[in-house]
């Protein structure tokens, strides 16, 4: 097992990225040795792979401010898609015309309005997504829209909370453009919303902790998938190609996969190996600064 801090998991047929190191990696879904997919050594995070899953996705600080980048899962030079600036610039996933999806506050007066915006690969400008300031996006293939109101702090680091910020799932079943609140009987934060076939998958801590549910797109047949106590489920993703019912999530550093959305399904550790040097631990040279000193009399 890897002694790294493995995070922000995301899957597509049998191939999993996932940010350990500062860096973004790819597995097999079965785990194994990993091969680093980047090289910067700059922190990065949720890495997408695109529903062919050729090409991978992500927000780094290479150049600064996060900003969104996308490379070919075989290899070659990272392509920058956004020019931003802003420090809370996420990427969320793919669509369906090939374009990545991010939300940034960028432009914009208060960093809670996000919105989502459409980059394409080729580098055009972004398109601004009619959903309003956004902190998570779930398009189902039947048309129905769910969208995460925007959080401050991500569920994980503000457990039990249950003030008026909450993460809370809104739906438009129709695509209509009309949206109504989900589940609000829930009382806890729902958050890292991803569909899955006709269910909708998403994090909860309305049991106490931190687990993985799905519901039908009504709200109905709630399910637990995941029975964790202490450290939260977190950065819960899905992989959308085709009729795939896996989903993947992040907790206390290890990759957990679930591949059964049935009352019966239970998540597994995917086992991962991290080869070659940590650099994250090695020491780093510092160019020394002349200075002078006076000494008072």
């Amino acid at each position: 097992m890897s002694e790294s801090y493995l995070r922000t998991p995301h899957l597509v047929g049998d191939t999993i990225v996932f940010v350990a190191d500062d860096d973004v990696w790819t597995v097999d879904a079965a785990g194994g040795a990993a091969t680093r997919l980047t090289a910067d050594g700059m922190p990065a995070s949720r890495p997408r792979l695109s529903p062919d899953g050729a090409s991978v996705a992500w927000a780094s600080r290479r150049d600064g401010t996060p900003e969104v980048y996308v490379v070919d899962v075989a290899g070659g030079a990272p392509r920058r898609l956004s020019w931003w600036g802003s420090p809370h610039t996420r990427v969320l996933g793919w669509d369906g015309d090939g374009r990545v999806v991010a939300s940034t506050p960028a432009g914009e007066p208060f960093r809670a309005r996000c919105w989502a915006y459409a980059l394409p690969a080729d580098g055009e400008p972004a398109e601004r997504l009619p959903y309003g300031p956004i902190g998570g996006l779930a398009r189902a293939q039947s048309g129905a829209v769910v969208v995460q109101s925007v959080v401050l702090r991500e569920p994980a680091t503000w457990k039990r909370y249950r003030g008026g910020t909450a993460a809370k799932l809104w739906i438009d079943p129709t695509g209509s453009g009309d949206f109504t609140r989900l589940l609000a009987d829930l009382d806890g934060q729902l958050a890292d919303p991803v569909w899955l076939g006709d269910r909708l998958v998403f994090v909860s801590d309305h049991e106490g902790h931190g687990n993985v549910y799905s519901v039908l797109a009504d709200g109905s047949d709630l399910r637990r998938h995941s029975d964790h106590t202490g450290a939260y489920a977190r950065d819960l993703a899905a992989d959308l190609s085709g009729a795939s019912t896996r989903a993947v999530y992040a907790r206390s550093g290890q990759v957990w996969l679930l591949d059964d959305l049935g009352p019966t399904g239970k998540p597994t550790l995917v086992r991962i190996e991290l080869r070659g040097a940590r650099r994250a631990r090695q020491a780093t040279p510092i160019a020394p600064v002349a200075a002078s000193l006076e000494l008072a009399p």
